[in-house]
């Protein structure tokens, strides 16, 4: 690509990078940034009712599978209480005479029924231990039914992809040193297109970026724009008329 094309393409990048540019937008009414320069979003909350459904989301994965089980843990040690106050004779296969063997089986009874596994050699017996046993087998329904959409909804949450650079459009000057140091274009490298390292020097370039190349009038430009595609570089514009059109439309130069 080549001729005015290329002048706007610097013309713009260059006023990106003199803005606050928020990132979201070309306008900016402060000094802060939308987003930062990490991805994140420079946003603070201030008062409010957190959701609990986002916080269980963006936790840590291990403080979320040690929620999971100490959740699982601490209802089974509730409903092994509540079948030791009804009664343990109220469970058919229950063996043990010690209070620990009789809660331990309690427990485990209790895992039975909140995962609906069905029943070993324990069972329910009478209505009331029935009772509590059905309204556990339901709530262990809906907790894990609870636990898969977290699951889920864990995998498949949206990463940031937002990435900043400070080259957003790499200028590439292709005079020499000498004409270089009398004036180029602010951010320029240079690389001389007619020395004998230019090839092995542009290999050493990113292909994936964005090159606006420039020369005195546009004739070495335009053959370093050529020889850069056959080396697979994939976005070249060609600034046709060179510095000297650049300055003659008024764009500065620098000489640092």
């Amino acid at each position: 690509m080549a001729g005015r094309t290329g002048f706007n393409v610097i013309e713009r990048w260059q006023k990106y990078r003199q803005a606050d540019d928020l990132g979201l937008s070309s306008s900016d009414s402060g000094d802060s940034r939308a987003v930062n320069k990490d991805g994140s979003f420079n946003v603070h909350r201030i008062g409010g009712v957190r959701n609990l459904y986002h916080l269980l989301i963006h936790m840590k994965w291990s403080v979320f599978i040690a929620l999971v089980l100490l959740v699982y843990t601490l209802i089974n040690i509730l409903f092994a209480f509540v079948y030791l106050f009804i009664g343990v004779e109220h469970i058919s296969g229950l063996d043990g005479t010690s209070f620990f063997s009789m809660f331990m089986h309690a427990f485990f009874f209790s895992a039975q029924t909140l995962t609906t596994v069905g029943y070993g050699a324990m069972a329910p017996k009478g209505i009331l231990t029935s009772a509590v046993s059905s309204f556990e087998a339901l709530m262990g329904l809906l907790l894990f039914s609870l636990a898969t959409g977290l699951f889920y909804g864990r995998f498949v949450k949206p990463i940031r992809g937002v990435v900043f650079s400070n080259i957003g459009v790499v200028v590439l000057d292709v005079r020499t040193r000498g004409e270089f140091n009398e004036g180029h274009i602010a951010n320029a490298i240079n690389i001389d297109v007619e020395s004998d390292t230019f090839l092995n020097e542009i290999t050493k370039l990113d292909k994936s970026k964005t090159y606006a190349v420039y020369c005195r009038s546009g004739r070495r430009s335009a053959d370093a724009v050529a020889k850069m595609s056959n080396e697979k570089f994939i976005s070249l514009f060609n600034l046709n008329g060179g510095i000297l059109d650049w300055q003659a439309a008024g764009y500065p130069v620098v000489t640092q």
